[in-house]
């Protein structure tokens, strides 16, 4: 830009500049709007401080807008060609290890988990993905953060009722994302038997009686699950889970820290992966892993759809 460009062509650049701004830090806004401010002015812009300072807010607010209308339980258009697997299995765990301290190759089991979420119905075993903290501050609420951004139709609560649970599941056929696990689930048998009976898909079902006469009604409680929680889950939905154990973060661990700004990094993620499982859904019906030997029929169940 210089004193001869036209209006066009600064509402162009500003807005270029805007788009840029997507996911980084205050560090870097901060230096391009002092940059971009100096070329304005060279331009003969008038107040070209406050025109950069209102192109970055309404940016912001747009994609906060963005987010907040298009993520809750809403599907999501499909990328619109081929996608490569192993390209977007490693874009997921580039951004998990991002902001993440994590046991080794856990960045890659939540990964694949993720594509899991996206071709669920694929398989007839649906293993939780359980995010166990041995204390607080150890990443268990970034982690969930994240995941929330990247599975279908995400439906996060952390408090549930068991026919809340259900009806739920049943009503919205979302990715159920549990958190505050160790305040009530280790103490309700039912709701864990709820959880304990969408392991697998022929049986994923319980059944009530409804109004007034009691009539018995089956409800689905097939869909992904997620849950979170400091301590350990029961026995029986840790053995139906992919257990990952988070860590504190040491003096020496350098990771970004998670700002949820960035709705075009995800959502691209988000509608290469509903592209991908639409394109294999069938392929990954009729997959039939090779399993190790050593691992138990429920372990094989649970790792060989993952």
């Amino acid at each position: 830009l210089d004193e001869t460009a036209t209006p066009d062509d600064l509402l162009l650049a500003i807005n270029k500049f805007a788009d840029l701004s997507s996911g980084k830090n205050e560090t870097w806004r901060g230096i391009a709007s002092s940059e971009i401010t100096k070329i304005l002015k060279k331009a003969n812009v008038t107040g070209a401080s406050e025109i950069i300072k209102n192109a970055l807010s309404l940016k912001k607010q747009n994609l906060s807008d963005r987010y907040n209308k298009s993520s809750f339980l809403e599907d999501i258009e499909p990328w619109p060609s081929q996608v490569d697997g192993d390209q977007l299995l490693s874009k997921i765990e580039i951004i998990i290890i991002r902001f993440l301290v994590l046991p080794e190759q856990a960045e890659t089991a939540i990964a694949l988990w993720v594509l899991f979420s996206w071709c669920h119905d694929s398989f007839s075993v649906s293993p939780i993905l359980n995010i166990q903290s041995p204390t607080m501050r150890c990443g268990k609420t970034t982690v969930l953060k994240i995941l929330r951004r990247l599975v279908p139709k995400p439906l996060p609560t952390s408090n549930i009722s068991t026919a809340g649970l259900f009806r739920s599941i049943e009503h919205f056929k979302s990715t159920l994302i549990v958190d505050e696990a160790d305040t009530f689930l280790k103490v309700n048998e039912e709701i864990n038997g709820v959880l304990n009976s969408g392991h697998e898909k022929d049986i994923a079902f319980v059944v009530r009686a409804e109004g007034d006469n009691h009539k018995p009604k089956k409800f689905c409680v097939w869909c992904p699950k997620i849950i979170a929680g400091i301590g350990r889950r029961k026995d029986t939905l840790e053995d139906r889970s992919i257990t990952i154990n988070m860590k504190r973060k040491l003096p020496g661990d350098k990771v970004e820290k998670f700002i949820p700004n960035n709705v075009d990094e995800f959502e691209q993620i988000c509608q290469k992966a509903s592209r991908w499982a639409d394109d294999y859904q069938d392929k990954l019906f009729e997959a039939s892993p090779v399993i190790p030997e050593e691992l138990n029929d429920r372990a094989a169940d649970k790792l060989g759809h993952i």
